[in-house]
């Protein structure tokens, strides 16, 4: 008899111990939706802890835990904020935008260059005197005979002056002998060259540079359209000035250049000045360049010629910033 009824209990206690066995091993596998469909209650699923919830409180846990998982991300920044006493270290990446801001877009789709305009001497092509009348003395008589520039028109005459300018006659190509003021109504030209002065020296200077300044003016006048370049008077060998002939000097030479350089405005009157070449850097004509002091020697002419090509002034709009 007492037999059987430890037997008994066995069998009970078996029964009882199932159920507990079975929701601890289904706990450990994470299988609780499991048991709550085979009918096990919560309180045995999860154990007294749901007693803890007051009543009311439907939010405090979900009706499936498992099925309502969500995966929390953390901001850094929040993160931060609720540990004040946390100094940001370098595990912390820096929220980076997909899109870069705009930057200084008009510099590209509407730049404002600084411009500066700027006086220049550029070489010209031989074709650039195809309109151009060339007027001077002895010396430019020279530059007609080997300057080589072209198809350049040339007015000049041995001992031309600014004083006889207007009644002097010359013989010019295509034209026949003519005045100056007779040639101007028959042709038009684009560029006018001046050179006079150094057979009028010995007059005075005020006297000797306001007759150049109205020879300039008369041929505005005459040629509206005409660039003028006033060209400086070729200085004389050390040696002809010392002997202060006709009153040449290159004392009153120079002085000459400076008065007739006033007539420059830089923008239809340009001066240009080629002693910085055939000088001797001593305010003289080098006398490599010159037999007779005054004049030069046939080859340099052409170079006299070709230096005019290579120096002629103009404005020149340069860039000199981008923004």
């Amino acid at each position: 008899m007492r037999k059987k009824i430890l037997n008994s209990l066995y069998v009970i206690l078996l029964i009882v111990s199932i159920p507990i066995v079975a929701v601890a091993l289904a706990k450990t596998a994470g299988a609780e939706s499991l048991l709550r469909l085979i009918g096990f209650p919560e309180d045995m699923i999860y154990g007294a802890e749901t007693d803890s919830v007051e009543e009311g409180d439907t939010d405090a846990l979900p009706a499936d835990p498992i099925a309502d998982v969500r995966e929390t991300v953390i901001d850094p920044a929040e993160e931060a904020n609720e540990k004040p006493d946390r100094v940001a270290d370098e595990d912390v990446v820096p929220v980076v935008p997909l899109i870069e801001p705009k930057r200084r877009a008009h510099a590209i789709s509407d730049p404002h260059p600084v411009t500066e305009t700027r006086l220049v001497y550029k070489e010209v092509e031989e074709s650039f005197f195809d309109d151009a009348l060339f007027i001077g003395d002895s010396r430019m008589v020279g530059i007609a005979s080997y300057g080589g520039l072209g198809k350049a028109k040339f007015f000049c005459k041995v001992s031309l002056s600014t004083a006889g300018i207007y009644s002097a006659t010359a013989s010019v190509s295509g034209y026949g002998n003519v005045t100056l003021g007779q040639l101007f109504k028959k042709a038009s030209f684009g560029k006018v060259f001046i050179m006079l002065g150094i057979n009028e020296c010995a007059s005075k200077l005020d006297t000797t540079g306001g007759r150049y300044k109205d020879l300039v003016n008369w041929v505005k006048q005459q040629q509206p359209n005409a660039t003028i370049y006033v060209m400086a008077n070729l200085l004389v060998t050390k040696a002809r000035s010392d002997k202060n002939i006709y009153g040449i000097t290159n004392a009153r030479l120079i002085a000459l250049n400076e008065r007739q350089a006033e007539n420059a405005d830089n923008e239809t009157v340009f001066y240009m000045d080629c002693n910085e070449y055939f000088g001797d850097g001593k305010g003289n004509l080098s006398s490599t360049y010159s037999g007779d002091g005054v004049h030069p020697y046939g080859k340099y002419y052409k170079t006299w010629g070709q230096w005019i090509r290579e120096h002629v002034p103009m404005m020149e709009t340069v860039v000199i910033s981008e923004w």
